[in-house]
């Protein structure tokens, strides 16, 4: 039924793509554990681990403010990556 459609809905604009078992990439709390880790938290952060929980609770605290990630943008330059990888 499925593979049926999927020409409608490519001239519908909707591309269908089939994930890899493990894709960390496409999962928004890998991303975001990602931003944290590499983005966020500097060396001072892993002194103890109160000052740890303290400044992870604080990112989550101020996420959608002071700390952002644009997921399209992070789609976007995926699905980029992706095709320049299936095409060579």
């Amino acid at each position: 039924m499925v593979k049926t459609e999927f020409d409608t809905w490519e001239s519908q604009g909707l591309s269908i793509f089939y994930l890899p078992t493990y894709s960390p990439h496409l999962n928004p709390i890998e991303i975001l554990w990602r931003f944290c880790k590499y983005k966020w938290l500097n060396k001072t952060h892993y002194k103890s681990w109160s000052t740890l929980k303290k400044a992870i609770l604080y990112i989550f605290k101020e996420y959608g403010s002071i700390y952002t990630i644009s997921f399209t943008n992070l789609i976007v330059k995926n699905t980029q990556v992706s095709i320049k990888l299936n095409s060579a």
